[in-house]
């Protein structure tokens, strides 16, 4: 099937308290719908504001948004729905003065909702994929805000992202995400995955070191501080996109 790249469409994304607005090839917007958990997404005819913008041009991908000074650009659609959904956070954390976007895994195991903090690299979503699999709800894999006004952290709705190749666990996995050249995404409803928009409070909280070690909840304010993403990319550059 020929694939109408050529088709630009105009959306509004709205998850929770959230609302963006993107403008972005027809099959990419498909791709998005596939993919996010609680966002509501319909046509915006008159937007009034551009926060995200992708075009194509010479068979390259290139994203845009209103929180970045860089347009990043990828050939494989998967790698630049990471950028999409990098984006989205983004112009998330900035919507809200009061909000910080953390480098963060979430989920819910034993009865209770355990939040992991750890560097890039050091195993977050692979255990989110692990909790995933056997049936856990997952908060976050990777991007998680922390909301200071309501002391409350706020799920994004992102899907699992998955280095390839994937774990040879069953054999129905591979319907369960989208993959591409280096990554895969996870489809919306193929695990348990928080809408955007939820709030939670943890019952617990690690550090992966990489086990997990225990943090106090009296150093919860240190860790968030710690692993919160730099302001200079969730703050606004611009009042809208042009395109």
């Amino acid at each position: 099937m020929t694939l109408d790249w050529g088709t630009i469409r105009t959306a509004q994304l709205k998850g929770g308290d959230f609302c963006l607005y993107l403008r972005c090839p027809a099959p990419f917007l498909q791709l998005i719908e596939t993919c996010l958990t609680g966002w509501q997404i319909v046509e915006a005819t008159n937007p009034p504001r551009l926060d995200i913008i992708v075009t194509k041009s010479d068979a390259v991908l290139k994203i845009s948004g209103r929180t970045q000074m860089i347009i990043n650009h990828s050939p494989d659609p998967i790698d630049a729905l990471n950028y999409l959904c990098l984006d989205l956070a983004y112009c998330c954390a900035a919507q809200s003065s009061n909000a910080a976007l953390l480098h963060c895994a979430a989920f819910g195991t034993k009865g209770a909702i355990q939040i992991a903090f750890g560097k890039k690299g050091v195993g977050k979503s692979t255990l989110s994929f692990h909790h995933a699999y056997r049936g856990d709800r997952i908060f976050a894999d990777d991007l998680l805000l922390w909301d200071r006004s309501k002391n409350r952290f706020i799920c994004l709705g992102l899907p699992l992202r998955m280095r390839r190749p994937l774990p040879k666990l069953d054999t129905d996995l591979g319907q369960r995400f989208i993959a591409g050249k280096s990554i895969a995404y996870s489809r919306r409803d193929a695990f348990d995955i928080a809408p955007a928009g939820f709030a939670f409070f943890p019952d617990e909280i690690v550090e992966l070191t990489p086990t997990p070690a225990p943090v106090p909840l009296t150093q919860l304010l240190a860790r968030i501080k710690a692993f919160s993403i730099s302001k200079s990319l969730t703050n606004f550059h611009s009042e809208t996109l042009e395109g």
